[in-house]
């Protein structure tokens, strides 16, 4: 995994120490510092884009560091593609490939 920000010995950042320093780069950027631009927005989007990409939960999940799975899908539930949605794409799949067992030969759509 690649780090977005390191220490100058190229270690992971802490949060604590990102957090005291990260104010100062928002006010350079002219952006407001505060919560809604600290470090957890940065793991909030981080775990948002994994889970629009369709990665699983429970990978995730142990990326983020979570005790469960059912904690990173409370809080997360909301980026998952339809559940109705995914389960027709895939009844659709495996009717695409289903053979027609009276012909033997695939059946077509």
């Amino acid at each position: 995994m690649r780090l977005i920000f390191t220490t100058p010995a190229s270690g992971a950042v802490n949060r604590n120490t990102f957090n005291t320093r990260w104010p100062d780069a928002l006010g350079e950027a002219g952006l407001p510092a505060g919560r809604v631009n600290g470090f957890h927005i940065l793991r909030h989007t981080y775990a948002s884009v994994l889970l629009a990409a369709g990665v699983d939960i429970k990978s995730v999940s142990e990326a983020l560091g979570h005790a469960s799975a059912a904690i990173t899908l409370n809080v997360y539930a909301h980026m998952l593609p339809s559940a109705p949605d995914k389960m027709r794409s895939a009844i659709d799949a495996a009717a695409e490939c289903a053979h027609d067992v009276r012909a033997g030969k695939a059946a077509r759509r």
